[in-house]
């Protein structure tokens, strides 16, 4: 397996570093190097993988979503969110992150990203209000599907909502909530208006 002959493959990728996670998500750790983010976005487009519409193997250009960090609890229910964009009736046009079905739902407990595709020339400075849905969670392996209304989530925060601007740095943050929201499945959403509760920008 091992050995101290041959050809040398040099092998470069990010140094490991401590990172503490708590009442945070994974992608936390990209918020403290914004610089990852550029590399990122210059990366997927370096190969060929953006295009307009989404298809297999392919994105949309990751300036064009909304993102947001939240923590809470599933209970037999997934999540999905909505961007509210102010359309030219004053009436606000929402965009959703299961968009392409129930399989973008959030499906687990703790801290977690999403995001929301928008529609062509918004950007995530345009959100007005921000909508959290709960909706009945998949049947286990081998058994039925449960009832509709079956489950629930209880939602503890909003730690982010941003955007990438044309260089692909993230934005400030737009919305950041702490509370105790328990939203039953297909039931009632919770509706936050963006601009009520924020914090500074990413510290870059």
């Amino acid at each position: 397996m091992l050995s101290n002959r041959g050809r040398p493959t040099p092998r470069v990728a990010p140094a490991p570093m401590a990172f503490s996670l708590e009442g945070v998500s994974r992608e936390a750790v990209m918020d403290a190097h914004p610089w990852a983010y550029r590399v990122s976005g210059q990366e997927v487009r370096r190969e060929g993988r953006v295009a307009e519409r989404s298809a297999p193997g392919l994105i949309r250009d990751p300036r064009g979503f909304a993102y947001l960090e939240a923590c809470g609890e599933m209970r037999e229910a997934r999540l999905a969110f909505d961007i509210g964009l102010a359309g030219p009736d004053g009436n606000l046009r929402w965009s959703a992150s299961d968009a392409r079905g129930p399989d973008f739902r959030i499906g687990r407990s703790g801290c977690f990203r999403s995001a929301v595709a928008l529609p062509a020339g918004a950007s995530a400075s345009d959100a007005r209000a921000l909508r959290v849905r709960a909706h009945t969670g998949p049947p286990r392996d081998g058994e039925p599907p449960l009832p509709s209304g079956t489950g629930s989530v209880r939602l503890d925060r909003v730690n982010r909502l941003f955007g990438l601007g044309s260089d692909d740095a993230p934005g400030r943050n737009l919305l950041q909530w702490v509370g105790t929201a328990e939203l039953k499945a297909e039931g009632d959403p919770l509706v936050l208006e963006v601009g009520s509760f924020i914090d500074p920008p990413f510290v870059h």
